[in-house]
């Protein structure tokens, strides 16, 4: 009698572990809020160095070029760094931005999404306008910061051009300033064309 309530004992436990679930647990989606700049980023980088364009890089130091030159075999990754870094669907920045959003008769949508007082994030504007075929015509961001040793302010700009049906960065600029507290400022410009 001991041995049959033993086997049935096991038994149930064996059906009842059958009985589980045992299908994968997939994540579930989070909504995006905002524009997802850093996933546009990613997929620009994957075109690019698919295409592998030439560009025409110059660099401005107090007003005076110091360097323009063509150039191949960039690194995309790096290139557009400053951009993928605009993330703003980080889950820190959930509800930081105020996002105000204008349409235009032929179709463009401009998205600006302002940072709210007293939200600790240095990005503090930014502006996506899109296409009427809901393709990134550019991307405009104010990037500020300041501390102890060095207060800093970034105005990036990235325009893109749509050739058939295939939407691609052709232009990107960055213009900063940097007040060391010891060091004379710098004012820079970095501006690359795409070929």
């Amino acid at each position: 009698m001991q041995k049959y309530f033993v086997l049935s004992w096991v038994l149930s436990l064996f059906l009842l572990g059958s009985c589980q679930d045992t299908s994968p647990v997939l994540p579930t989606a989070t909504k995006t809020e905002y524009f997802d700049i850093a996933g546009f980023i990613q997929e620009q980088v994957r075109l690019l160095n698919t295409e592998k364009p030439a560009a025409i890089k110059s660099v401005q130091e107090s007003g005076e070029t110091t360097e323009t030159k063509t150039v191949k075999n960039l690194n995309w990754t790096k290139e557009l760094e400053s951009f993928a870094e605009i993330d703003l669907n980080k889950p820190a920045f959930r509800d930081a931005y105020t996002v105000s959003r204008q349409a235009q008769p032929d179709g463009t949508i401009t998205e600006t999404y302002r940072r709210k007082p007293d939200t600790e994030s240095d990005i503090q504007l930014v502006t996506v306008t899109t296409n009427g075929q809901k393709q990134v015509a550019s991307i405009q961001a104010i990037r500020e910061s300041d501390n102890m040793l060095l207060a800093s302010r970034k105005e990036m700009q990235l325009t893109c051009n749509t050739k058939n049906n295939v939407n691609r960065v052709q232009s990107f600029r960055i213009e900063g300033e940097q007040k060391p507290l010891i060091f004379e400022n710098l004012h820079y410009i970095i501006a690359t064309e795409i070929r």
